[in-house]
């Protein structure tokens, strides 16, 4: 358990301005399902803190976004567009951080720190028509960065898609690098993704700021919904097993793998297994990819507003993404009791524990433990129960907020 659980709370109380790039549909996967909850109990123990995602600031966007990535082009390729998209959130964040007089401030992206500085600056210059300088420029509010991916977010990014020359990607690496020693924390959340974060920007040893923050388990399910496979397009429910993975359709999810397993399994099985996607994003490449093998079942995806009625569903959760550095859908899954298969690859072992069968990142490992589950109901019942087993271990929000309100007011 992190140093510093346990302790009494703090009294004092802060502003804390949350920077986030989300839009609507992530809030609802990853990042978004884990900072709501978070806020609301930092709000309820007395802080004022505000979330500030690109639903905040939508016409800014509409309005700089294609003048942003046609001054970046030239200089960052194909990478401008992420770039632009995180200057333009960093801009808007630092303005509004000026406004409403933020003491802390949660950037949830390292890149938007230099679009944070330029609107935090700009705000302060031309407030009200007026330059402004002395005490209120020179008292910055106290800046947070949090780490998410497993290492770098250079690094993530990279396996998200993101095409970088050799050049560019060091450059943007040593720039994270003074983005994070400029911060008054940094937060990753894990030890793994902390040691990879140490790995990608060559430090010997973590420095002081650099803290594990990580998340409080999720709530479990006390009301069960009825099944409702109308959500994916069904007529009548599947007389198959089903499947369900859980997050936003990108390439760092390697949703390719399962189908690749699933094709595996309907080669090995009569009656094959129905796979489902509760995730959004750009689904059309993942769907040509499933329709080239092809699936005996049809492959499913949805954007599913209330996760529960995604759950209720399946017979058993998986999980395909091997740079994990957290995974809270993983926890969730087992939050309601679903035998896990998940990939023994990045922090799904130091978080999950023995709450989910790790099995290696390969479609063949893959199917062979999909199948034993499914052909084999003493197996499941044991990753049922595993799974119980493990979220009642899990530290609670109590814990890892008492942490946090630490780390905020510590200097």
């Amino acid at each position: 358990m992190p140093q510093g659980f346990g302790k009494q709370a703090c009294v004092s109380k802060v502003k804390l301005l949350v920077i986030t790039r989300e839009n609507a549909a992530d809030k609802n996967y990853g990042l978004g399902r884990t900072l709501l909850p978070f806020i609301q109990a930092m709000r309820e123990r007395g802080h004022e803190v505000v979330y500030f995602s690109q639903t905040e600031c939508t016409n800014t966007h509409q309005r700089w976004l294609g003048r942003f990535i046609a001054f970046l082009r030239p200089f960052f390729g194909l990478i401008a567009p992420a770039l632009a998209e995180r200057l333009i959130q960093g801009i808007a964040g630092g303005r509004h951080a000026v406004r409403i007089k933020a003491t802390h401030v949660w950037l949830h992206d390292p890149w938007m720190a230099l679009g944070y500085q330029w609107g935090r600056w700009s705000q302060l210059f031309f407030k009200q028509g007026r330059f402004k300088q002395g005490a209120e420029f020179k008292q910055r509010p106290k800046m947070f960065i949090s780490e998410h991916g497993l290492g770098s977010f250079t690094w993530a990014v990279s396996r998200d898609g993101l095409t970088f020359s050799p050049r560019l990607f060091r450059w943007f690496l040593a720039f994270e690098r003074r983005t994070l020693n400029k911060a008054d924390k940094v937060f990753t959340p894990s030890q793994t993704a902390l040691d990879a974060l140490l790995r990608d920007l060559a430090y010997i040893k973590p420095p002081q700021h650099f803290v594990i923050l990580p998340y409080g388990k999720p709530p479990q399910i006390k009301t069960i919904p009825s099944p409702d496979f109308s959500i994916f397009g069904f007529e009548a429910p599947p007389a198959v097993p089903v499947i369900l993975a859980v997050g936003r359709i990108s390439p760092a999810k390697n949703y390719q793998l399962l189908v690749d397993a699933v094709h595996l399994l309907d080669q090995q099985t009569k009656q094959g297994v129905q796979l489902l996607i509760a995730g959004g994003g750009d689904v059309q490449p993942l769907l040509d990819y499933a329709a080239s093998k092809p699936l005996r079942h049809i492959l499913r995806t949805a954007f599913i507003q209330d996760m529960p009625k995604a759950y209720v569903l399946a017979d058993l959760y998986i999980s395909s993404c091997a740079i994990e550095s957290f995974g809270q859908a993983n926890r969730e899954a087992m939050a309601f009791g679903l035998p896990c298969v998940v990939p023994s690859a990045g922090a799904s072992g130091e978080v999950l524990g023995n709450g989910a069968w790790l099995v290696p990142p390969k479609a063949d490992s893959m199917a062979n433990a999909i199948y034993r589950l499914i052909s084999n109901p003493n197996q499941a019942l044991f990753w049922k129960q595993q799974a119980l087993l493990e979220y009642k271990k899990l530290p609670i929000w109590a814990d890892i907020l008492e942490l946090f309100e630490q780390q905020l007011l510590n200097d």
